[in-house]
């Protein structure tokens, strides 16, 4: 008896760590991304209108960069579907490299390079959103 509920504990507990929804730990890579996009896209548009130093926003673009790319790592071993991993994978270098643009743009002082990336910014925030909600 004692042996029987050892055992049916032990099922429960492992079933309790190990039930979790795949799907919403990608969701969980998408949410610093998402929050990273927006945050550059507002630096863009402060720094367009020089209410922020640039020394603060290229430094918070290199925050972004660090941040998104230690997402990557892990999301590339994720146990979630592969087409859904592979599109979270997807849409997290798109990130990467928009921030790596901005912290450049940045350090720069490249008003026009700065001014392009807000698009980019804000298409990439957009596909966060929905990707996360499709995930949620």
């Amino acid at each position: 008896m004692e042996r029987r509920f050892l055992a049916l504990a032990l099922t429960a507990a492992f079933l309790a760590c190990g039930g979790r929804n795949s799907n919403k730990d990608l969701a969980d890579f998408i949410k610093p991304c998402r929050s990273w996009m927006a945050t550059l896209l507002l630096i863009c548009e402060e720094r367009l209108r020089n209410e922020v130093p640039a020394a603060y926003a290229r430094d918070s673009a290199e925050s972004a960069l660090k941040e998104i790319d230690s997402s990557r790592r892990p999301l590339a071993q994720s146990k979630a579907a592969p087409p859904l991993r592979d599109e979270t994978l997807h849409l997290l270098t798109r990130a990467n490299a928009a921030a790596a643009r901005c912290r450049d743009a940045f350090a720069k002082n490249d008003r026009g390079a700065i001014a392009a990336e807000r698009s980019e910014l804000a298409k990439v925030s957009a596909e966060c959103k929905r990707l996360q909600e499709k995930l949620e």
